[in-house]
């Protein structure tokens, strides 16, 4: 369950570091059962010195028990994934056509009538869409679903701003849309890395995996890039008989999204092992394992029993949980709760925010049976509502 802490006056890491600690003492818990820590990667978290990380380790190893629970080395210590994955995203070098995007949708959307007029137009030629969708920098998927909406529409959009007077000359211009193409086929792909990323029933390893295989993919796409081959670029790939492309170009761009994804993510390759002791311990080496693993990884992998479970069960969670006992399994067990409670992004944080903030939304006044029931359907088990003084409002509001 998650709980708020106000931070008055500062929130230095030594501020984040007392609360933390005090939280957990009130809770009766130990700092040694931190599996993981998932930050915005502020120098008030991370910094070397004075960062509340470091002040949590620190403390930890002064004040940890003689036992094998808690090893520095299976700590997981990640700037949000999801995060990182959006400041990649912003290595592209296509200010060109995002300028124009912006420009275009915000003269539509930004004046009352202009906009009025503009959905009107688009009813009147029966258009799948009926309005286009405003480009935020905070909300990160946001950027995908405006370029591909401006896309979709750009005959609708090219005819209305020529009626405006205000012609858009780039939607003339076959270099300019193809690189409005490369944008959108890229930033949708970016997009689904980032839905993927996200949800409350990720595991790290999950997470990281997605950021693997992405890695790899950009390595497939830099390659056929520069053989001409746009097949996995499905706009470019519409275009590529009627018009020239220069795909070795986009292959550039690919090169800058695999600078920036192996620059921000080479922090995951200390992960490696420990990630392969928990997807694959029947077949990981066991000399390259930790040491304090070791003795239990040989007795696991000479058992035929459970590796037939292993490789017959649906659910890893499942296996460890049922078959790998305290008993018999001590360190590999804590190792599986470790990689379970673990969080690689601030997704569950986020969402609590965005929970919080529709409580605070101004249809929570409007106390009609309606918003009740919405307001009751989409609060989270963390925010506590009093029910009864809440139907007591209502009523006082019917009687009214």
């Amino acid at each position: 369950m998650l709980k708020l802490i106000s931070l008055k006056g500062t929130t230095k890491g030594e501020d984040i570091f007392h609360a933390v600690e005090n939280s957990l003492c009130e809770n009766n818990l130990d700092l040694e059962i931190i599996s993981g820590i998932s930050t915005d990667g502020a120098p008030a978290m991370v910094g070397k010195e004075k960062g509340a990380i470091k002040l949590l380790i620190d403390k930890i190893e002064s004040t940890r028990k003689t036992n094998n629970f808690w090893k520095r080395d299976d700590l997981f210590i990640i700037h949000c994934l999801i995060h990182q994955q959006n400041l990649c995203s912003q290595v592209l070098s296509m200010n060109h056509v995002m300028q124009v995007v912006i420009k275009t949708v915000n003269y539509i959307r930004s004046h009352a009538l202009p906009h009025r007029q503009f959905k009107e137009f688009l009813k009147e030629l029966d258009s799948e869409y009926g309005d286009v969708v405003y480009f935020s920098h905070v909300r990160w998927l946001s950027r995908g679903k405006c370029l591909k909406r401006f896309y979709e529409l750009r005959h609708e959009i090219d005819l209305f701003m020529n009626d405006k007077q205000k012609p858009v000359l780039e939607l003339s211009n076959d270099e300019w849309l193809l690189d409005l193409c490369f944008l959108v086929d890229i930033v949708e792909k970016l997009n689904q890395l980032n839905i993927s990323l996200q949800g409350k029933d990720n595991l790290i390893i999950d997470s990281c995996n997605y950021i693997n295989a992405f890695q790899k993919k950009l390595l497939l796409f830099e390659f056929q890039l520069k053989n001409n081959n746009v097949q996995h670029f499905p706009l470019l790939n519409e275009l590529k008989n009627s018009k020239h492309i220069d795909s070795i170009k986009y292959a550039q761009e690919i090169r800058k999204l695999i600078a920036a994804f192996e620059s921000r993510f080479t922090n995951l390759d200390k992960y490696k092992k420990i990630f392969e002791v928990y997807s694959s311990p029947f077949h990981t080496d066991v000399n390259s394992a930790p040491e304090y693993l070791q003795m239990e990884l040989i007795d696991l992998q000479c058992n035929n029993e459970l590796k037939h479970i292993f490789e017959t069960s649906k659910s890893k969670i499942d296996f460890y949980n049922i078959n790998i006992t305290k008993e018999h399994f001590p360190n590999l067990r804590n190792l599986a709760q470790k990689f379970v409670s673990a969080f690689g992004s601030t997704y569950t944080c986020e969402s609590f925010f965005s929970k919080m903030k529709f409580a605070k939304d101004k249809s929570r006044t409007n106390l009609t049976d309606e918003n009740l029931q919405h307001q009751l359907r989409c609060a989270n088990t963390s925010i506590y509502i009093d029910l009864k003084k809440l139907s007591e409002r209502v009523e006082k509001q019917i009687s009214h």
